[in-house]
């Protein structure tokens, strides 16, 4: 395997990574609303949500806007997801 080769399937392998914890991220969060641990209006902390799974926050809000697609979290000025 060549050096290049070598890149490639880190680079496949970080991608399945971040997107693992990104899915299991949004699955929490689905489930913490269907449940009822996280009521209507309620604020989600962003950072504390990066510290829990391990990611950026990238991660987080690419989770927060598929869960705004279908109306389970909405965005509101200067307070974030809820």
């Amino acid at each position: 395997m060549n050096k290049s080769t070598g890149r490639r399937i880190q680079n496949v392998e970080r991608r399945s990574q971040r997107s693992g914890r990104q899915g299991r991220l949004r699955l929490w969060l689905e489930n913490e609303i269907a449940d009822g641990r996280l009521r209507p209006g309620e604020r989600i902390d962003e950072k504390s949500l990066c510290e829990r799974f391990d990611v950026s926050r990238t991660p987080v809000r690419e989770a927060f806007l598929q869960l705004a697609s279908v109306g389970l979290v909405t965005f509101r000025p200067r307070q974030g997801a809820v």
